[in-house]
């Protein structure tokens, strides 16, 4: 009932993989059906083959699909292209050594962040930052409690939701945040930072990684040395 969805004018078979481009979106407040027809091989075959989806390019998914669970088939794949934060931009206020800088976060979820989802922060290395519970600054500070938890030792940032009037942070919420980090000594080429989350009830440290997304803009460049591009 939804083959009209896709460009059929792109879809290839590979002998073992079937991809099809979207040519109209595909909503998540239904399930997508479609069928198509293989030609059974001569061979016997003792075991069942599990199939499993990967999706790629500009898109938003679901944390109950992402899942990764233990000693279970992965129903669906999340390539290295898909987004789930948009727009995820951090900026500095000072690059000298041994300054406090304020960085300044801005990032806008495709989907809905639910209560105790973590949202992690990581490449911020070279600070004289202490670890520990340290003030959430931004306009948005009281969805995450007002508080972040940083790891010196890690570079990393953790946010977790713990307040939002509608229960959860809606997708395509701007997110506006900051937080103070002690620039370090000596001189250091500016970071990378990447943004990612980890649902509530997902407990895979790879987790993150699966849906991790460079952030716009270098930061903790400082002594004066040159910034590392995006």
């Amino acid at each position: 009932q939804d083959a009209d969805r896709f460009d059929l004018s792109s879809g290839s078979w590979n002998s073992s993989a079937l991809v099809l481009t979207l040519a109209k979106p595909m909503l998540s407040t239904r399930p997508f059906v479609f069928d198509f027809a293989l030609l059974n091989s001569l061979t016997a075959t003792d075991e069942g083959v599990v199939p499993s989806v990967e999706v790629s390019g500009s898109v938003s998914v679901a944390p109950a699909f992402a899942c990764l669970c233990q000693d279970c088939a992965t129903l669906l794949n999340v390539s290295s292209t898909a987004r789930i934060f948009d727009l995820p931009n951090i900026t500095e206020s000072s690059c000298d050594m041994c300054r406090v800088s304020n960085l300044s976060v801005a990032l806008r979820p495709l989907i809905d962040l639910a209560y105790d989802t973590r949202v992690t922060i990581a490449g911020l290395s070279g600070t004289r930052t202490r670890s520990g519970l340290r003030a959430l600054g931004g306009e948005h500070r009281a969805y995450f409690g007002s508080v972040y938890e940083w790891d010196q030792e890690q570079g990393t940032a953790k946010l977790t939701v713990t307040d939002s009037p509608d229960g959860s942070i809606l997708a395509g919420t701007t997110l506006d945040l900051s937080f103070e980090l002690h620039n370090g000594y000596p001189a250091q080429q500016a970071r990378q930072a990447t943004a990612s989350f980890r649902t509530p009830d997902h407990d895979d440290a790879s987790m993150g990684q699966v849906v991790a997304v460079t952030m716009a803009g270098s930061v903790l460049s400082f002594g004066g040395l040159a910034a590392v591009g995006p």
